[in-house]
């Protein structure tokens, strides 16, 4: 067969178009694999379109259901490409959006927050307990320490009930 270099669908055989309607239950199989990782509805659809975008390059020497295949490991392998960039860079986020959320301190709050902290005890159980407030998962600072979920629940356990005992409440006593 020979390659359109502009790859215009206009000119795509309808030949073609029928072979992608014929191994339809192939791509939902295939979508269905990959969709473990992915969603498998929207890798369909991508399957879909490289399939469309990519039919010049088919050789109709060979097998459509491993043109199908080339192509699912495409279309695999721009989504990792496009997961591994989001996890480089990370979400953005608009300082405008903080700022409306965000209230400013007041001295009664701030006064708080400096007695609380003359009361930690530093290091590593201080950092946990930090860390397990502001949201942080439980594996990550697990993995990070070397150490299990559950010991850092426990670290995280104890250094509030420390603080709560250099503060002077008993225990049970709700704040």
């Amino acid at each position: 067969m020979t390659r359109n270099a502009d790859n215009d669908n206009a000119t795509r055989p309808a030949w073609y178009d029928e072979l992608v309607q014929k191994y339809e239950r192939l791509i939902k199989r295939i979508a269905k694999q990959y969709g473990r990782s992915y969603d498998s509805e929207e890798f369909e659809q991508d399957i879909y379109v490289d399939l469309y975008r990519r039919w010049a390059l088919y050789n109709s020497d060979y097998s459509f259901g491993t043109w199908i295949c080339l192509c699912a490991r495409n279309v695999s392998s721009m989504h990792k490409q496009r997961k591994m960039s989001l996890k480089r860079t990370g979400t953005r986020v608009e300082l405008s959006a903080a700022e409306a959320v965000s209230y400013p301190s007041n001295q009664e709050a701030s006064t708080d927050l400096a007695v609380v902290r003359s009361v930690l005890s530093g290091g590593r159980r201080t950092d946990i307990l930090m860390r397990i407030a502001s949201g942080e998962l439980l594996r990550e600072i697990a993995a990070e320490y070397g150490i299990g979920k559950e010991r850092v629940r426990q670290i995280g356990e104890q250094e509030r009930k420390a603080i709560r005992q250099r503060l002077g409440f008993r225990p049970g006593e709700v704040a």
